[in-house]
């Protein structure tokens, strides 16, 4: 599992044919950037949650989507 902060508009795309399809490629970034995302890069590999990592609970508002993965932490 690779959890990428501050996302942007970076890809997974770049490493195609690096990662297997086992690897879960999760991004956080700000809401705004989140829309953006969506619109630019519909088809991105990244599922891309919407946080601020200035809350304390960011880290755990990703447990939903790590599914048994459950080793996220700051």
């Amino acid at each position: 599992m690779v959890v990428s902060v501050g996302i942007g508009l970076d890809t997974a795309e770049r490493l195609a044919g690096a990662l297997p399809p086992s690897v879960t490629w999760l991004g956080v970034d700000m809401p705004e950037v989140v829309e953006l995302r969506a619109t630019l890069l519909p088809g991105d590999r990244a599922r891309v949650f919407p946080a601020s990592i200035t809350e304390p609970d960011w880290a755990e508002q990703l447990l939903p989507l790590t599914g048994e993965r459950r080793n996220v932490g700051r």
